[in-house]
């Protein structure tokens, strides 16, 4: 079977960006994420000296009159439409600072066996029953962007207090999930229903309006301290098979600089939620990444709690007053809460 059996359409990604191929002479897709501005590139395709099809994605953080942050990521196919790796690579701007580079081998039998289990899950109170090669796709998915984010968070949580950095994070995963969402292959499947995330649902739920920082914020108020969520970024997992939902928290702490604190939930077919992780940078403080929480055919977890306790259980008794201390003790609670909102927000429609 030729290469050309497995592609990437450039039309389908660039209509996963709201203004599409907006920039660059029409060459990239430059947009807005929770208060910064980033920037993606057409993908670029290339046949491997193992005759494996690599897609590359790169990627820029665009910091005004800083140089940019850049990622490159880079997923492989075997010409039959089988996934076989994904790797990523991010170097901050100005320092130059580049993070080992990550990669998941996604043929190895460890691999294999998780993503047997989280394809368990992947169907559960789906509206149509999932065609199996994409299950298997998005379980690979799912796996990989667990671990690009786990990765990468531990890297860049550590650098300067940059919100719009640490979103960047999020931002590359996001990226690398609508990439493999538009690459076609003998493997491919009509996308017969999908996840959908509601902001007036969340709305609702959380108990406050998108009406802070030209409509693109909430704040608001609890146990005494201020909070503020931005408004989502998300984007649908191949052939429809789950969703990412993504928001940076910021903890508004006056005139010290405000904590940052990225949510990555994932969602299965059926609109429930399957995977969770948070990174959370405060200024002079070590930064917190909880693990990837997943799902498990065989008992249930309260994806808002766990993420609440997994914080928790980082968190200093005491950050002293300089450090508002008692608006960081409250930060599990509002993990907790903006995640139980969050599964409130996912309905499934069909295609």
């Amino acid at each position: 079977m030729s290469s050309n059996s497995v592609s990437v359409s450039n039309d389908q990604l660039g209509k996963l960006y709201d203004h599409g191929w907006n920039d660059k002479g029409g060459d990239a897709a430059k947009f807005d994420s929770e208060d910064s501005q980033y920037r993606v590139y057409k993908a670029k395709t290339a046949t491997t000296n193992d005759n494996r099809i690599r897609f590359e994605l790169d990627q820029d953080h665009i910091r005004g009159g800083a140089t940019d942050d850049h990622v490159n990521a880079r997923a492989y196919f075997l010409a039959d439409g089988t996934l076989s790796e994904v790797r990523m690579t991010w170097e901050a701007g100005n320092d130059g600072y580049q993070a080992p580079d990550w990669a998941i081998d996604l043929a190895a039998d460890v691999a294999e066996v998780a993503v047997d289990a989280i394809v368990d899950v992947l169907s559960e109170g789906a509206l149509v029953e999932l065609d199996p090669e994409i299950a298997e796709l998005t379980g690979k998915v799912v796996k990989a962007v667990g671990d690009a984010c786990n990765w990468f968070s531990k890297e860049i949580v550590k650098l300067s207090d940059d919100g719009g950095r640490l979103n960047m994070i999020a931002v590359a995963n996001h990226n690398l999930n609508k990439l493999l969402f538009s690459v076609q292959s003998p493997k491919s499947a009509p996308m017969l229903a999908y996840p959908v995330f509601s902001e007036q649902s969340f709305e609702q739920a959380i108990g406050h309006s998108f009406n802070d920082k030209d409509n693109e914020a909430m704040e608001y108020e609890s146990h005494d301290s201020n909070y503020r969520t931005w408004r989502f970024d998300k984007s649908v997992c191949p052939g429809g098979a789950g969703l990412y939902v993504s928001t940076k928290i910021d903890h508004i702490r006056g005139e010290n600089k405000d904590d940052h604190i990225i949510l990555m939930i994932g969602y299965n077919a059926g609109g429930r939620i399957i995977q969770g992780q948070v990174a959370i940078q405060m200024k002079n403080e070590d930064p917190i990444i909880t693990p990837v929480l997943l799902q498990n055919s065989a008992f249930s977890i309260d994806m808002g709690k766990a993420l609440a306790d997994a914080v928790q259980s980082r968190l200093k008794s005491d950050y002293g007053f300089d450090g508002s201390n008692s608006g960081r003790q409250n930060i599990p609670h509002i993990v907790e809460k903006n995640v139980d909102a969050m599964a409130k927000s996912v309905t499934v429609r069909k295609a």
